[in-house]
């Protein structure tokens, strides 16, 4: 597994080359206090199911559904990059008919408002149809599921064994590590 010594300049880096967006931080001093606190994770925490509270569960749309047009159906999905000292995730909206990028944010931490923050730049762009997820911790939280529904967009989620449903995302994720975090190192004092 690669371990990024400086993470910072690869990190804004790697930012650059996804798109327009914000930075990791507010400032790059900022972020680069954020990314050397000693007290970052020291692993990835994925949601340990704690199914949710409100008890509410979304059927899965897709089935037999033909995705023929623009903003017919979203997915999203979380990612991690490991650092020296913790890890970076990474957070994207995507649209799965054109399979262009909506949004994306970073955070060192996996609370929901990151994705929030993504969810809430691509709706300014679009509104999709469907909102197709996982049943990650981020994704079932009240939060994200009301927003969704405030913008009146109908929410779907796939159980265990439905890999292919996240497959464009799964795709990028692949594309952003092997082509720009495992292949290049960047050797900038900090």
């Amino acid at each position: 597994m690669l371990y990024i010594e400086h993470p910072l300049p690869h990190a804004l880096d790697l930012c650059q080359r996804l798109g327009p967006s914000r930075p990791l931080g507010d400032n790059a001093l900022e972020t680069s206090h954020f990314l050397a606190d000693q007290r970052a994770h020291r692993g990835p925490f994925f949601s340990s199911r704690r199914l949710r509270e409100q008890n509410v569960r979304y059927p899965y749309l897709l089935r037999g559904l033909s995705i023929d047009r623009v903003n017919h159906v979203w997915s999203t999905d979380i990612t991690y990059i490991r650092l020296q000292r913790g890890f970076l995730y990474l957070v994207a909206i995507i649209d799965w008919f054109s399979r262009y990028v909506l949004a994306w944010r970073t955070s060192i931490t996996l609370e929901t408002a990151f994705c929030l923050e993504a969810l809430e730049q691509a709706l300014e762009r679009a509104r999709p149809e469907i909102f197709n997820n996982d049943q990650g911790s981020q994704f079932t939280s009240t939060d994200f599921t009301n927003r969704l529904k405030a913008a009146d967009v109908r929410i779907s989620w796939y159980d265990r064994g439905r890999a292919l449903d996240n497959i464009f995302v799964e795709r990028l994720w692949r594309s952003v590590k092997y082509e720009e975090v495992y292949r290049k190192r960047v050797s900038v004092r900090l």
